[in-house]
């Protein structure tokens, strides 16, 4: 059995030779070369804050950062149970910068294989 280890360098290598063969930006040319021939109108890679079409769900965290310690220390926790700390809703964040490594985005609905739709 082969060995296959997960790497965000892969895809952010693929999206800059889709960018250097294609010339355009790897969103736009994604857009023009898979995601509009296959009519998959809500599946895209993020091309700024608030680029996600909706309906979308929301992402909560209670840290600044959704990438900080999921543990809160002791006097935020009580803010939180409180009520005096609420969540900061990170939807509007961009994905852009994870590029071909972590932008792309699509609903359900497009997720399925087409013979279910």
């Amino acid at each position: 059995m082969a060995w296959v280890n997960y790497s965000n360098t892969d895809y952010l290598l693929l999206g800059l030779v889709i960018e250097k063969v294609t010339g355009k930006p790897v969103a736009q040319a994604v857009k023009e070369l898979v995601t509009g021939p296959l009519q998959l109108g809500s599946m895209g890679l993020s091309e700024g804050a608030g680029a996600l079409p909706d309906p979308h769900p929301h992402g909560y965290v209670f840290a600044a950062s959704p990438f900080g310690d999921p543990v809160l220390p002791p006097e935020q926790r009580a803010a939180v149970e409180s009520g005096q700390q609420q969540p900061t809703d990170h939807n509007t964040d961009s994905m852009s910068w994870a590029g071909a490594a972590g932008g792309l985005y699509a609903n359900a609905a497009e997720r399925r294989p087409s013979s279910s739709r």
